[in-house]
């Protein structure tokens, strides 16, 4: 609540930037403040008045919760607990709904608030636009009336108005912080005072419940002669209870009626006063505001037209690419075919060459085996080295041979000279 309380009071000095309007001319004209006081103090009022229902529902539904007719009356009557808590539920469910009303308003407040604001960057525009506007009409006039030397001063006036409304916005500010820090004092007091007088009612009605329960049980039916039953008793102060909590919506309601009328009716009684001396001014500003929106539309329609072409060529290249994108569907899908049998042929092929595999290693190893037993077989070089080596061997043995025959020869050679030259040492000593 404190934080609507703020936009409310900082409101005021957005609605009195607002009254900083532009005529035709590109002047800065200044309205009449008074109604819009009024209508800040009268969404102050409302604000003040939602928050006191706010407090008043609260503490209706706080009596139902906490009004207790001592323990025995609470522990013995269980029906009445359940009709109470039916009745706390749909206090419940009306405090829900005027929370998310609640919520709602201020939500509005919220989007009031950017509305002001890009109202009032758009008028600084325009201000500038026409300022801008101004300068080159005057330099425009300048040139023209340089000979007679009659100058226009209206940029000094203008800057003069341009002052006189800026120190007029820091005074506005000044009263809005000023009335803010009283309507914190004022609302700040009404919640002490109304927690109070809250807190008087909530015991003068316990007291009082509590005084009507024990004459109940001390009362006799006429017709019977007995005690009334407790569960009677029960639902009668159940039914009591749900009726004084209509009673107290239905007041709420009234005060709140009775402040709108109120409210409506000084209204009218202000807008009855100033409507002779405003009417000229609202139909200038609506006729500028006419305009305004006129140049508006014809800009949204260039707009549109704008977008209406755009619209026809994105259709043209969506259709386009829709056709580009089904031609690509259909290749795409030959291809998966094409892909698919090649897939086929590769597995039939990996199995084939997985056989291949195997066979090559079974052939590997029995020609390995066939190595093994062979010998020489197959290896030439071994071969024919072997067959040098043979054909050396046998000419070794014959050259062996030879020089063994050569060597007998010369061995009974050696001996028949040897023999000679015995016989003839012999036939020397002899002689």
């Amino acid at each position: 609540m404190d934080t609507r309380h703020e936009e409310l009071l900082n409101s005021p000095v957005n609605e009195n930037l607002d009254q900083l309007r532009l005529d035709s001319d590109g002047h800065i004209t200044e309205q009449e403040t008074g109604p819009h006081f009024t209508e800040i103090l009268e969404d102050k009022q409302n604000t003040i008045e939602l928050q006191e229902s706010h407090e008043e529902i609260h503490h209706v539904s706080k009596p139902e919760e906490s009004n207790e007719l001592g323990p025995s009356f609470s522990e013995s009557h269980t029906t009445d607990n359940n009709e109470c808590t039916r009745s706390q539920a749909e206090v419940a469910e009306e405090f829900r709904r005027r929370e998310e009303l609640v919520e709602k308003y201020r939500q509005s407040l919220n989007e009031q608030k950017a509305v002001k604001d890009l109202n009032l960057q758009l008028q600084t525009k325009l201000a500038e636009y026409f300022r801008r506007k101004k300068v080159e009409t005057s330099d425009q006039q300048s040139t023209r009336l340089s000979i007679s030397g009659t100058v226009s001063d209206s940029t000094i006036d203008y800057e003069q108005k341009y002052i006189k409304y800026i120190s007029s916005l820091f005074d506005l500010r000044h009263q809005c912080k000023v009335m803010q820090s009283s309507y914190t004092e004022q609302i700040n007091e009404m919640k002490t005072l109304c927690q109070k007088k809250q807190e008087e009612v909530d015991k003068a009605y316990q007291d009082f419940m509590e005084f009507k329960y024990n004459v109940g049980k001390k009362a006799i039916n006429t017709r019977t002669g007995k005690p009334i039953n407790s569960k009677e008793l029960s639902s009668i102060f159940t039914t009591e209870k749900n009726k004084e909590a209509m009673v107290r919506e239905v007041r709420l309601e009234n005060i709140k009626l009775k402040n709108q009328l109120s409210k409506a009716e000084a209204l009218l009684k202000s807008k009855d006063e100033l409507s002779e001396g405003l009417h000229l001014i609202d139909f200038e500003q609506l006729k500028i505001e006419n305009q305004t929106f006129n140049q508006k539309i014809e800009e949204r329609n260039e707009e549109l037209s704008k977008l209406k072409q755009k619209i026809s060529d994105t259709v043209q290249i969506i259709t386009h690419i829709r056709e580009k994108l089904q031609a690509v569907l259909d290749s795409n899908a030959c291809q998966k075919k094409i892909l698919d049998s090649i897939d086929m042929d590769l597995s039939l092929n990996k199995d084939h060459l997985t056989k291949i595999k195997k066979a090559r290693e079974l052939l590997k190893t029995e020609n390995a085996k066939l190595r093994r037993s062979c010998g020489l077989l197959g290896k030439n070089a071994l071969l024919l080295n072997y067959e040098d080596s043979f054909d050396s061997v046998v000419n070794k043995r014959q050259s062996l041979e030879e020089t063994k025959r050569i060597t007998a020869n010369y061995r009974l050679q050696t001996k028949a000279l040897a023999q000679k030259i015995k016989n003839l040492q012999h036939n020397r000593t002899a002689f």
